[in-house]
């Protein structure tokens, strides 16, 4: 039998949009202001120029929760010496 705190858990499901698109992205644009809110921009290159294809905010310690499972989930943990600019 379940503890009384489990059966009270409320089940938090992933509410799908089947209107968002997918899209392509090879560049990220990204700033962190000075109070931890950051502003993310994801654009696709294409022969007529640049296009943004996303744009969000968040707080920095969520955009580290971020890293870390995109880190995860791609098993790349890059060093801090390691960091290069891209060319």
């Amino acid at each position: 039998m379940a503890k009384k705190t489990e059966q009270n858990k409320k089940i938090i499901e992933l509410q799908h949009d089947s209107s968002i698109k997918n899209v392509w992205v090879d560049n990220m644009h990204l700033a962190v202001r000075d109070d931890g809110v950051c502003l993310v921009r994801l654009s696709t290159t294409l022969p007529e120029g640049i296009f943004e294809q996303v744009r969000f905010m968040t707080n920095e310690s969520q955009l580290k929760e971020f890293i870390e499972m995109l880190c995860s989930k791609t098993n790349y943990y890059p060093s801090k010496e390691g960091a290069k600019e891209k060319k």
